[in-house]
């Protein structure tokens, strides 16, 4: 059962959330927060790097740092 609660957050978090979240968007953007941070469960986590793993932004940014995975250490 959904229930009211007041929060104090930054101005500039709050416009960035008007932005980026549909109208009614942000309580359960904010439930679904609290619920990932609290109960962070290993399915949850395996989801969320299977998840991580087919954007490509993620797999591009990964590619310009393998350089230095390697780079100046002893083999």
């Amino acid at each position: 059962m959904p229930v009211r609660l007041n929060i104090t957050i930054d101005g500039d978090l709050r416009e960035f959330l008007k932005c980026e979240l549909p109208a009614k968007g942000v309580g359960r953007f904010i439930s679904d927060a609290f619920r990932a941070r609290l109960r962070m469960t290993r399915k949850a986590l395996d989801e969320a790097y299977k998840a991580a793993d087919r954007e490509s932004w993620r797999k591009a940014e990964a590619r310009e740092w393998e350089a230095t995975d390697i780079e100046g250490w002893p083999v």
